[in-house]
């Protein structure tokens, strides 16, 4: 459970690259969580930081330790955390998970730089056209009402572990939006996928494991396929080609790595594949809003047009 609440983005990256850079020093893990207790600036952080070196000095591990707070270390991270601890490479993995917190924070910052203009746009024309039609008010008050139904809806909607798998199904064919998701998902199983394989865990249990991180209920659904076939006989890469969802490089990698019993190598491959992908993609984001906003903004005029002109 998590007793604090969540911990900013940047705290939580700054976090994790002095514990590697103390663990990789030397340092012991209680002494170096000791360390950044009495450095952070965040107070949640700080009371976080005080139970986990409780937790490890009650025999806990650190991976443990920290999954009792799953608002601030999520499965990705503790299960990330749990595989160095396993294979003795924990300075590694929390120096990589640097890079993939920086790659997720910088994903969802450029993705509200570049959706606050629409927003504000849709804000801006809808608030004149009920201006002129003067019942600002009362359709405020409406539109306050179908927006708070709609978030509930929502949630009553996804708390069904069948619907969210719709939910991040339908999430992956949105314009724009779903590609970037892909991405950052692949990226995702690849990578922790290959950290966990290297603990000698077994094929199946890694994959189980990895379904619980990515971050994606649709994705998780298909990685778990993929384990039953596995369990049933059949071969990781056939298992993989056969639900259609991960793109043929995958697929080809993945086989080629299965039959030279080298999977780690490949997986550093679609890794780094990924990696460069989510750059690329990151980098023109905003070019691909900005026309996704030229459009919002010819369409909202005609309307205005439309809709307000003749009034005047």
């Amino acid at each position: 459970m998590s007793l604090f609440g969540p911990v900013q983005a940047p705290d939580l990256i700054y976090f994790t690259s002095q514990l590697a850079t103390l663990y990789k020093s030397g340092v012991t893990i209680p002494s170096a969580i000791s360390t950044l207790q009495s450095q952070t600036q965040n107070s949640v952080l700080t009371k976080t930081l005080e139970l986990i070196k409780n937790d490890l000095a009650s025999g806990d591990t650190l991976a443990d330790a920290m999954a009792k707070f799953p608002k601030i270390f999520n499965k990705l991270y503790v299960n990330s955390v749990w595989a160095g601890e396993a294979t003795g490479a924990l300075d590694e993995v929390l120096l990589r998970l640097v890079e993939l917190l920086k790659a997720q924070f910088k994903l969802r910052r450029e993705v509200f730089l570049a959706l606050r203009y629409p927003i504000i746009l849709i804000v801006l024309i809808l608030s004149i056209i009920l201006l002129k039609f003067k019942m600002l008010f009362l359709l405020i008050v409406g539109l306050g009402i179908i927006l708070i139904g709609v978030v509930f809806s929502f949630y009553a909607f996804t708390r069904s572990k069948k619907r969210r798998i719709y939910w991040d199904r339908f999430i992956l064919k949105i314009p724009i939006i779903g590609p970037l998701i892909f991405q950052l998902t692949m990226f995702r199983f690849a990578w922790l996928f290959e950290i966990i394989n290297r603990t000698g865990s077994e094929l199946t249990n890694s994959l189980r494991l990895v379904a619980k991180a990515v971050g994606n209920d649709f994705i998780s659904a298909q990685i778990e396929k993929i384990a039953q076939a596995i369990l049933q006989g059949r071969k990781l890469a056939d298992s993989i080609q056969e639900i259609k969802v991960f793109p043929p490089m995958v697929v080809q990698l993945l086989a080629t790595g299965e039959q030279s019993g080298k999977l780690d190598e490949m997986l550093t491959r679609v890794t780094s594949y990924y990696e460069a992908e989510l750059e690329s993609t990151i980098k023109n984001f905003p070019g691909a809003v900005k026309v996704m906003v030229s459009f919002m903004f010819a369409l909202l005029a005609f309307l205005f047009i439309q809709l307000v002109v003749p009034i005047c």
